[in-house]
């Protein structure tokens, strides 16, 4: 059988998804052809664009 094919964690995807971390080089050669964890990824990246700025005097 082959290799399992191991996903980036959830976690990860949302922090770097969220600007906090940056992927280590395997994680984000992985997120690069596996179109689960984009898709995860863009989810994330849907929801962080809908929460209200942190700023109340940011204009949106």
């Amino acid at each position: 059988m082959g290799e399992e094919n191991v996903h980036v964690p959830a976690m990860q995807l949302w922090s770097y998804g969220s600007g906090t971390v940056h992927l280590n080089d395997n994680d984000f050669e992985h997120l690069l052809f596996c179109v689960q964890c984009q898709s995860l990824l863009n989810e994330f990246i849907n929801i962080l664009e809908q929460l209200p700025s942190a700023n109340p005097n940011q204009a949106a």
